[in-house]
């Protein structure tokens, strides 16, 4: 039965019998002359010690002097000079990036090109008890206490009252767009002047509908709060009648009205 060497340092066990030395002892062992990437003695230019690299400092003083950023490269570019600190972002440069964010939504190539890149980075990726406990129930982002309300409140656009109240109100602005300009473009909208879920009394009523194109449709609720007092005055100062004289024609010519 062949017997395992043994470490000539610490006489421990060895990984095989031709390993003269065991791991730790390889480590302490491997400096100066004896590792491997030994370039001829250079001696670093602070502390004196010798180093096996071909380079000017060892690992502990070019750490200690790359902590401050007169000498880091990452902090002062590829020509070794302290950058001026950056302003405000210049209109040309929030255009490219706003550019850029509407194409890498777009374009469909580019969306599945970057869709693939982050399904391989989170392929085989394993969450932790405590991270999924964080992520359900109550404390996902979007947990209704209460969905019988939600169900309430969420609208349907396949309701034929809804689409008798949009129809009503595009036929009360002549189907153009309340605010007229150079730049409407798109589809026309109804849109509600108070909303949806705050005042579910005002959901059908032609008085609360505005007609807009889909450039000047608000995106985002604390826009549609802003013009909300616009939106007013322009539907009360219509020259069309503020009636649901259209609104009843449209549920005349509906199917259901004849059941």
């Amino acid at each position: 039965m062949k017997t395992r060497n043994k470490c000539i340092d610490c006489a421990g066990k060895v990984s095989s019998s031709r390993t003269k030395r065991c791991y730790r002892c390889r480590y302490v062992w491997a400096t100066g002359e004896n590792a491997g990437n030994w370039k001829g003695g250079n001696r670093c230019v602070d502390c004196k010690k010798t180093i096996s690299k071909n380079g000017e400092r060892c690992v502990e003083c070019s750490n200690e002097r790359l902590k401050g950023t007169e000498n880091n490269r990452r902090a002062l570019g590829k020509r070794w000079k302290l950058k001026k600190p950056r302003g405000a972002w210049s209109a040309e440069a929030l255009e490219r990036k706003a550019k850029y964010m509407r194409r890498r939504w777009s374009d469909p190539e580019m969306k599945d090109r970057i869709g693939k890149k982050i399904s391989v980075a989170l392929t085989g990726r394993k969450l932790s008890k405590e991270h999924v406990a964080k992520m359900s129930g109550p404390n996902h982002y979007a947990w209704i206490n209460d969905r019988g309300v939600a169900r309430v409140n969420k609208r349907n656009n396949d309701d034929p009252e809804y689409h008798l109240w949009a129809r009503a109100v595009k036929q009360r602005d002549r189907w153009t767009c309340k605010l007229k300009g150079d730049d409407c473009g798109g589809r026309l909208e109804a849109h509600h002047i108070y909303n949806w879920v705050d005042y579910p009394e005002l959901r059908y009523r032609i008085n609360n509908g505005i007609t807009l194109c889909h450039a000047h449709h608000p995106k985002g609720r604390a826009k549609e709060k802003r013009l909300v007092p616009k939106f007013v005055g322009l539907v009360s100062v219509s020259k069309e009648p503020i009636s649901l004289l259209a609104y009843q024609t449209c549920r005349s010519r509906s199917p259901s009205s004849s059941t």
